[in-house]
């Protein structure tokens, strides 16, 4: 029988009742945190363990006795006692993105925000101009050259840049989308 710990009043709590991730003494929603069989289960080496972890990130993490997010596995819930608990399930890992690239991007706005004005892309441009010089700057990469003249950074932070002027405007902006489409491909009809 699977049980654990409220992580706010440490009762234990047995799983088979239905408690609605509503702690029966605290009536706190809460994070359980998994007994010792329930780690042991989830980080042992066995296929096991490793299926019943896929099955918790996949969202039946009640069945395992605690809810959210632990050791970086997405569904399972943060449980360390040093830095408490993190209800952070379904959100994007922004942490997982990488900070040279980020800088990077960001210097190249900043350069652009000196050349034009801040959020000046954000008025609005054709996304076949961001794709457009995207491209060029990919190209410049494939040809050996890494550092744009202007600006003296990387061709490739410069493609992120209008990559994500592309994406955000078309999000935000369909009007904007001006890409060549196919027509119908339908063939008509032989008499």
């Amino acid at each position: 029988m699977e049980a654990g710990n409220c992580s706010i009043c440490n009762l234990r709590i047995d799983l088979a009742q239905d408690t609605d991730g509503v702690c029966l003494l605290c009536r706190r929603q809460m994070v359980l945190m998994p007994t010792t069989e329930t780690a042991a289960r989830l980080f042992a080496p066995s296929v096991e363990a490793l299926e019943a972890r896929n099955k918790a990130a996949l969202g039946d993490a009640k069945d395992f006795g605690f809810y959210g997010h632990i050791g970086g596995e997405a569904g399972l819930a943060s449980t360390s006692q040093a830095t408490g608990v993190k209800h952070d399930l379904g959100k994007p890992r922004i942490e997982l993105i990488s900070a040279i690239w980020v800088e990077g991007v960001a210097d190249v706005l900043t350069f652009g925000a000196k050349k034009y004005a801040s959020h000046n892309w954000r008025k609005g441009l054709e996304i076949s101009r961001c794709l457009g010089a995207a491209f060029r700057h990919m190209f410049a990469v494939l040809r050996g050259e890494d550092l744009d003249k202007e600006t003296g950074l990387h061709h490739l932070l410069h493609a992120s840049c209008e990559l994500m002027f592309a994406y955000e405007l078309l999000v935000t902006r369909p009007e904007l989308d001006d890409r060549w489409k196919p027509q119908s491909t339908t063939k008509p009809e032989a008499k």
